[in-house]
């Protein structure tokens, strides 16, 4: 939080320094003489920090409690039953390709090394955003939640899929490469 802090004082000394004549003339409106959160960047950092224009998750009852682990444990089963059904869709093209007399081995390779990065690159990218996002305290309102939640599955789920597609290409190229070194 401090480097935060550190990086807003920065920044609102340069945003001063550059935009020194319009701040004056805005300031001449204004009937504060604390300033304002563009010139005054403990202002802006208080407000960033307090609560009075949007209210914080509060739990006060051991029932809230209840209702946010119950949540936890539902996103939880809910993720991990996912990736299990992208397993599941995975064999399933396997086996589809091995009883129509396909390449059912090269099939699974890329099939398992898209699965691998998919998945990699998924958690990878979610974890990240939930990361910024505390990093930026958002969490602490409702809105806040619902956005966090929404954005990691949004770009969970793209990093995942263009995981699957890199990892499927390189399977099949070094499928398709290992089959050339054989043959020579």
């Amino acid at each position: 939080m401090m480097v935060l802090e550190d990086n807003v004082r920065s920044l609102t000394k340069e945003f001063n320094s550059k935009f020194q004549t319009e701040i004056n003339k805005y300031l001449n409106r204004i009937k504060n003489k604390k300033g304002t959160v563009y010139t005054n960047a403990e202002r802006g950092i208080g407000q960033a920090k307090g609560s009075r224009t949007i209210k914080p998750i509060q739990f006060t009852t051991t029932a809230e409690f209840q209702n946010l682990r119950a949540f936890e444990t539902g996103a939880n089963i809910l993720g991990k039953g996912l990736i299990v059904l992208d397993a599941g869709i995975r064999a399933n093209n396997v086996h589809t390709g091995y009883l129509s007399g396909k390449d059912w081995q090269k099939r699974a390779a890329v099939e398992t090394a898209g699965f691998g990065v998919s998945a990699a690159a998924g958690i990878a990218a979610g974890t990240a955003v939930i990361e910024s996002g505390l990093a930026i305290a958002l969490l602490a309102t409702p809105v806040g939640w619902v956005f966090i939640i929404g954005a990691s599955i949004t770009v969970g789920i793209i990093a995942a899929k263009a995981g699957d597609e890199m990892g499927q290409l390189a399977a099949n190229k070094s499928y398709d490469f290992g089959t050339w070194l054989n043959g020579l």
